[in-house]
């Protein structure tokens, strides 16, 4: 049953209708980053509500003008509330070239999966999963940074996004 559960006869309000309707962030700018040390990203993140479960996906535009390696690339990882669970898998190509072999790893919310590079080719992360909050409110968001710290930098790329549509 959709979230939230809609009966005949009940009152429509703002809060109900605001209820329904996804969490959304989009990328307006391209984002480079030299450094291996995860961080939020600038404008991909949304607020949770406590004691809510939400369907998250996601297309993170991302490149680096490097060949695939075991240093090049991108590192996903999120920050969402205290409390909070979310299990998840990147969704983009695996390992340490750039093949079209897909990862389906299920990851929990501390881990960060790394996506290859690809000489400057932009690649793209397809984050889906399910996040849980418990009774702490706060921002769910994508972390990210280079595999290994690089004067060439890692970037994401405008027109990425991130989708929560709460299920309970």
């Amino acid at each position: 049953m959709p979230y939230p559960q809609l009966l005949s006869g009940q009152e429509i309000t703002p809060e109900l209708l605001a209820a329904l309707i996804p969490l959304e962030a989009r990328k307006l700018a391209d984002e480079p980053r030299t450094t291996a040390t995860l961080a939020p990203d600038s404008t991909l993140f949304v607020p949770v509500a406590a004691q809510a479960a939400y369907q998250v996906t996601g297309y993170i535009i991302y490149s680096q003008n490097l060949a695939a390696s075991a240093t090049s690339g991108i590192n996903l990882g999120w920050s969402a509330p205290a409390g909070a669970s979310f299990q998840w898998t990147s969704g983009g190509t695996s390992g340490t070239t750039a093949t079209t072999t897909q990862d389906v790893t299920v990851q929990n919310l501390a881990a960060t999966r790394g996506l290859p590079s690809n000489l400057g080719t932009r690649m793209s992360g397809i984050p889906v999963g399910t996040l849980v909050t418990s009774v702490t409110a706060g921002v769910f968001a994508l972390r990210w940074a280079q595999v290994a710290t690089s004067a060439t930098a890692t970037i994401v790329h405008a027109d990425s996004w991130l989708r929560l549509r709460r299920v309970s």
